[in-house]
């Protein structure tokens, strides 16, 4: 089903105007597609309930406190927003009412970009001269900036996100305006949840250019010292290298040199295996990372922290492309595995108590300093040090 068709077919089950917004207009006017869809309309969230509960449709009322109903339609999730305008807010919450009017809504939307609407015939929507922003390359908030970000500070780093994607020749900051309200309320961003930042950061993160939109925050010595940034290893080096990664690595490896700083900024919230990640990298400790030693690096501290610290070396200039290729490669081949286990060492005789993984971690770094010699061996080494024991 084609894009519009989804439009024609809402407007005829629920009787009401429907519109695409947002990201999806956006992009679709930058010649890329997608079918993550935004979609607003003028009928109101119950309306939307009750008609698709009449005619057998599954409608999920995931956000019906600002007006979101996702209905099940032809295999897609559409998430509808029904158009509302922002009376209450205070640059963490909103509370919103509801309008018929597609402009009312346009003017609680962030940036100029993303409050482009289409309608079921693919006629285009534009209250701000979006598209004309799109087409400079502009990142501008609709109206001023200052009352923008007074009613989500959130907005702040959003900005940055937009700035990395769309942003062409930084004509996006060079408007006094726009300098200014960023500067004025940067601190009021510690307000927000380490939830919501966190997401933003990693949403930041995802995109491409992310090391753009991290260099251009950090111009903002205020944000630079809220997030303990290191403006140093914020740059664009190679981003091909890191292009790939998950976004939490992008993000880790801009804070290479301070992450001990990054972990325990209050303004994140990272999982448990975020922090694990972090944690082991810190604990390796690895100063000397090379193509001789990083099979053996690999083996005692696994291939995710050697591959992280390899890059973040490339990154600071301490190891060349080449190197970086080369240490790669040797991660992604078949590592040697230590394949001796408590249970052999109970099975020569070793007690099973706290000794023992004292014993399994001595015979491992023997494996290690002999050139991952064989499991035999490995034993007769063990048997040495049961005899020396006795």
């Amino acid at each position: 089903m084609k894009h519009l068709d989804i439009l024609q077919k809402l407007n005829e089950i629920y009787n009401a105007n429907f519109y695409f917004v947002g990201g999806f207009v956006r992009d679709m006017l930058s010649g890329i597609y997608s079918d993550d869809y935004d979609i607003a309309t003028d009928i109101l969230p119950d309306d939307i309930l009750k008609i698709s509960e009449q005619k057998g449709i599954t409608a999920i009322p995931t956000g019906i406190k600002h007006g979101t109903v996702t209905v099940l339609l032809d295999g897609k999730n559409l998430e509808i927003t029904t158009f509302r305008e922002d009376f209450e807010n205070n640059g963490r919450h909103a509370a919103v009412k509801f309008t018929k009017y597609i402009k009312q809504d346009s003017f609680r939307r962030d940036f100029t970009i993303n409050a482009i609407y289409q309608d079921s015939t693919g006629k285009i929507y534009d209250f701000h001269d979006g598209q004309n922003d799109l087409k400079k390359g502009r990142v501008k908030f609709i109206g001023k900036p200052e009352e923008r970000i007074n009613e989500d500070y959130l907005r702040v780093l959003r900005f940055f996100r937009f700035f990395a994607d769309f942003d062409k020749t930084g004509i996006s900051v060079r408007e006094k305006d726009l300098l200014d309200a960023m500067y004025n309320h940067a601190d009021k961003v510690s307000l927000l949840s380490a939830d919501r930042i966190t997401q933003e950061f990693i949403k930041l993160s995802k995109s491409e250019n992310y090391a753009k939109g991290f260099a251009c925050l950090v111009s903002f010595d205020n944000l630079a010292k809220l997030f303990s940034f290191d403006s140093r290893t914020v740059n664009s080096k190679d981003l091909s290298v890191t292009k790939n990664l998950d976004p939490f690595v992008k993000l880790a490896l801009l804070y290479r040199n301070n992450l001990t700083e990054f972990l325990a900024n209050r303004h994140f919230n990272f999982s448990n295996n975020q922090k694990k990640l972090i944690k082991s990298i810190l604990k390796a400790n690895i100063h000397n990372l090379t193509e001789d030693n990083a099979k053996i690096l690999a083996v005692k501290f696994g291939v995710d922290i050697v591959s992280f610290v390899s890059i973040a070396n490339y990154l600071s200039g301490s190891l060349i492309k080449l190197e970086l290729d080369e240490i790669q490669d040797i991660l992604n081949s078949d590592l040697p595995k230590f394949e001796v286990t408590g249970a052999d060492l109970i099975a020569l005789g070793f007690v099973a108590d706290k000794t023992l993984g004292l014993n399994l971690a001595a015979i491992k770094q023997y494996w290690l300093d002999n050139n991952f010699i064989n499991k035999e061996k490995c034993l007769q080494f063990a048997r040495s040090l049961q005899e020396s024991s006795l």
